[in-house]
């Protein structure tokens, strides 16, 4: 296994641990009562097609039935900004891009993209914004814009909370103060 692949797999492995662990439990009042199902990495057909096809890393499962997520976790800062990869310096497809083509085109997507930020074992903050508000709103530098990671070249669209809620997008967020 690859050195890229490896740190890849760790940081899915920690990112999932935080997010079932320390960021779930914070943000569950977001949806009432209700059950997160783990759908990304689980080792089974259809739990590999929803995360690998769909981008669903869980859903969250209610009395009226299942919504699909998608979830992001970064350590030790908080912005108030929901990040999505734009580009990868290995050309693979990424998660924007797939996006675009499932919305435009009515397939299969997470209803919800959620971003927390953790610190020591603490949800600093947490926020969600309906996918296809992100798909919606990716182009408007009004409400976003282009940051490229220095050690791999990668870029990602940085959607800025505040100006998604000036724009009238509903989001849900969460401040540990």
């Amino acid at each position: 296994m690859s050195q890229k692949l490896s740190q890849w797999t760790t940081d899915l492995s920690i990112s999932r641990k935080h997010f079932v662990s320390i960021v779930f439990p914070q943000i569950k009042f977001w949806f009432g009562e209700s059950q997160l199902i783990q759908v990304e990495d689980v080792k089974n057909f259809y739990a590999e097609l929803l995360d690998k096809e769909a981008g669903i890393d869980y859903f969250i499962k209610d009395n009226i039935g299942l919504r699909p997520i998608s979830a992001r976790v970064q350590l030790n800062k908080s912005y108030p900004t929901i990040t999505i990869r734009e580009s990868r310096t290995t050309g693979a497809i990424t998660e924007l891009e797939k996006l675009i083509k499932r919305v435009d085109n009515y397939y299969i997507y997470p209803w919800l993209h959620i971003q927390a930020y953790v610190r020591d074992n603490q949800l600093l903050s947490a926020y969600a914004v309906q996918t296809s508000d992100i798909v919606k709103y990716f182009s408007d530098k009004d409400v976003c814009y282009q940051q490229k990671n220095s050690f791999d070249g990668n870029t990602f669209v940085v959607f800025s909370i505040e100006k998604l809620k000036a724009k009238g997008v509903h989001v849900l967020e969460f401040c540990n103060s």
